[in-house]
């Protein structure tokens, strides 16, 4: 198909048109389509991945974690095109120091390039997680930033 050939209402018309398809097939179930576009890569990559866990989805209305495993283990799982996550926004305030829930057991982080192209996938565990998460003062919450350390 050309893009090229189409113009911006022809463009419009096929983007939506694939999220219809991405949602038909069960790829994506919001309209957070880069977020749903990780997970959907995750849970086919853990699931291909026979020393990694099987990881199940959870409904969409559940907060704090985004997929599960047969031992119940809790994964928060987070798309990034840059070098920075998205928010947590289930933990405690940049003031506290204790933690007001632990959410999930485990981060995955799913790495894109700026075209959308995997680049890697990084899991952390909880501990880890807080040693490593940063306080994003714009959004108000919890965020990691991606480093070599």
């Amino acid at each position: 198909m050309e893009l090229d050939n189409l113009d911006k209402e022809e463009l419009i018309e096929l983007f939506r048109s694939c999220i219809l398809e991405m949602k038909k097939r069960g790829m994506v179930r919001t309209n957070s389509i880069i977020g749903e576009l990780g997970e959907y890569i995750v849970i086919k990559h853990y699931s291909q991945t026979h020393t990694l866990p099987k990881l199940t989805l959870v409904d969409t209305g559940v907060q704090g974690y985004d997929a599960y495993d047969r031992k119940g283990k809790r994964y928060s799982i987070k798309t990034c095109t840059g070098d920075t996550t998205g928010g947590f926004f289930h933990l405690n305030d940049k003031g506290k120091q204790e933690i007001k829930n632990q959410d999930f057991d485990f981060i995955i982080i799913c790495k894109m390039s700026k075209d959308f192209q995997l680049e890697a996938i990084y899991q952390l565990d909880w501990n880890t997680f807080v040693q490593h998460k940063q306080w994003a003062k714009s959004i108000g919450t919890w965020n990691l930033k991606l480093t070599k350390k």
